[in-house]
């Protein structure tokens, strides 16, 4: 599995939608998040981890919504987590077993498929 977008809007501190796109360059390479002091660095490493964990099936506890939930008194908006992932077809498989993909290609011909998946999160 290949993490190549992610997209984060109304997650903790951040409210405007923010999109990572790791699609271009050399995957030999390490992405590096850089920024000033509190301009939402870990917030963003911990919406892509959320996302890898929702995309392998894991279901959120009243723990995570509640951590997850931007910090404003009247917050009435839907938390948006999105990513576009590389699958191969035992990947694929895995996500059709645990019901995160109700319908799949059946393409042998395709070594890889991108898959967009967002999440809507209702508090």
């Amino acid at each position: 599995m290949i993490f190549t977008s992610f997209e984060l809007e109304n997650f903790k501190g951040i409210g405007e939608p923010v999109k990572i796109d790791l699609s271009g360059g050399d995957r030999s390479f390490p992405f590096i998040l850089v920024g000033n002091n509190e301009s939402g660095k870990t917030t963003t490493l911990q919406g892509i981890h959320l996302l890898s964990q929702l995309c392998l099936g894991k279901q959120l506890t009243d723990e995570d919504f509640a951590s997850i939930r931007p910090k404003t008194a009247f917050f009435d908006e839907d938390i948006v987590l999105s990513t576009t992932i590389l699958l191969d077809e035992t990947e694929i498989e895995k996500l059709a077993k645990i019901k995160i993909l109700k319908k799949i290609k059946d393409d042998l011909s395709e070594k890889s498929q991108t898959l967009h998946l967002s999440f809507s999160i209702f508090i």
